[in-house]
């Protein structure tokens, strides 16, 4: 598996435990910032199987941050019947970041504008790797300005 390739070149190719339908087998857009964030939190449910595609789903300057995925997999778990908005929002004054939103399922999962989550939710940072042509988590939990977290936009 070469390193440098783009994720979807990567998951095309799974060996053993992640063979199959679901997180390891993604038929979903890479250019939707919605669909990456929801692929990322179907493999954060079992973070030692999917490992790589959870690793090939990150930044390379988040890779060093989120190390086996248990605190973001635990939080997760924490949103009870947890779903994902449909719809990235882009950051302000910045359109190669955006946050999609997951929240308790039927919840609204955060007031409109607010920046922050509401009560057992959490924000998905996206940010646009134009070399891939994607989009590619940066954080979970709390939304974060990549720029100012010492990441890159």
């Amino acid at each position: 598996m070469n390193k440098d390739q783009p994720p979807q070149s990567r998951w095309i190719h799974r060996t053993g435990s992640e063979a199959g339908a679901g997180p390891a087998d993604p038929t979903g857009n890479l250019q939707d910032a919605a669909e990456v964030a929801r692929l990322f939190c179907d493999a954060l449910l079992d973070p030692g199987r999917f490992r790589h595609t959870l690793v090939s789903l990150v930044t390379p300057g988040s890779r060093e941050y989120w190390g086996d995925f248990g605190a973001a997999a635990g939080e997760l778990r924490d949103i009870p019947d947890w779903d994902a908005a449909p719809v990235a929002e882009p950051a302000p004054e910045n359109p190669e970041v955006a946050y999609v939103r997951i929240f308790p399922a039927g919840a609204a999962g955060t007031t409109r504008r607010s920046g922050h989550p509401a009560d057992g939710a959490a924000v998905v940072t996206l940010v646009w790797q134009d070399q891939l042509g994607a989009w590619l988590v940066h954080a979970f939990g709390q939304p974060v300005d990549p720029a100012t977290a010492g990441g890159t936009a």
